[in-house]
């Protein structure tokens, strides 16, 4: 990322574009150099940032280290054991590829529920413009033939005119 640098570990806070002092201030990207942080980096098992990087690089440390040091690192363990799929049996690989599937099914399921909405809303709002442009009925009348809110119509109508 940056060749000048050290730095192996890099934070981005989002902006926008036309407006740089909105910001997402929730959210921070954040960017490591694998690399450099084997090459500039001394490893201390204390830091949760370095066991972290220690086993995105070499997750087969975590198999050679003492059951004491194992407890004290729960997390990353677990995670070096979802790694160790050899030792997994046919059903619970059968069992982890239809987790894996009913992840993706509900991930697409989702998809489609918001283009259908999406699609759903674009129809409202066309109908709401051209009931708008005939200007025969009330703000009132307009939202109870479309079925929506008036505070929708009147959003529809503040966007047009």
């Amino acid at each position: 990322m940056d060749a000048k640098t050290d730095l192996w570990h890099h934070e981005y806070k989002l902006r926008h574009n036309k407006f740089q002092k909105r910001s997402l201030d929730d959210i921070t990207l954040h960017f490591f150099e694998l690399p450099k942080w084997q090459k500039f980096n001394k490893f201390d098992i204390n830091k949760p940032l370095d066991r972290w990087m220690q086993f995105f690089t070499n997750p087969n440390f975590y198999t050679m280290i003492s059951l004491e040091e194992r407890q004290m690192l729960d997390k990353i363990y677990s995670a070096v054991d979802l790694l160790d799929t050899k030792n997994y049996t046919i059903e619970q690989l059968r069992g982890y590829d239809q987790f894996i599937d009913n992840i993706m099914i509900r991930e697409t399921d989702l998809d489609e529920a918001e283009k259908r909405g999406k699609a759903e809303g674009q129809k409202e709002i066309f109908l709401i413009i051209s009931e708008l442009k005939k200007m025969e009925l009330s703000i009132e009348q307009i939202a109870n033939k479309c079925g929506v809110t008036e505070q929708k119509v009147c959003e529809v109508k503040s966007l047009i005119f």
